[in-house]
């Protein structure tokens, strides 16, 4: 199961494109509240995590992750962050926050893929 986080309805479409040929079970959330409270009911394989989004942004939600898996003592969920940003503060403030890896979008399929074969093989068997 992966969790497809991104305000932007057309980056979302986009993605579930791409991964539209893989065993995923997709779920999606337009932003980061959504998005934890959907781990919360039942946490994920990968999460793809837009960093810039209204509400609550994905730095603050993989923060919400990161603790709440830790409070319960849950193996830690692979966290993808999406950012338009490369630059080396961006990738270091996700990593901060607790993900795991970095993709510029917009979105490569060959990245992402390279990405789920990475982190995700729970997320696309």
């Amino acid at each position: 199961r992966l969790l497809l986080v991104e305000d932007s309805e057309d980056n979302r479409f986009l993605l579930q494109r791409y991964l539209r040929s893989t065993a995923c079970r997709i779920d999606t959330a337009e932003n980061g509240k959504v998005a934890v409270d959907k781990y919360k009911v039942a946490p994920y394989d990968l999460v793809l995590m837009d960093l810039q989004m209204p509400f609550m942004d994905g730095y603050a939600a993989t923060r919400a992750i990161r603790e709440y898996e830790r409070e319960r003592q849950l193996k830690p969920t692979p966290i993808i962050a999406l950012s338009a940003y490369a630059i080396k503060e961006e990738v270091e403030k996700s990593m901060e926050a607790g993900c795991d890896a970095h993709i510029t979008k917009p979105v490569e399929k060959a990245k992402l893929f390279e990405i789920l074969t990475q982190y995700g093989k729970k997320a696309v068997a």
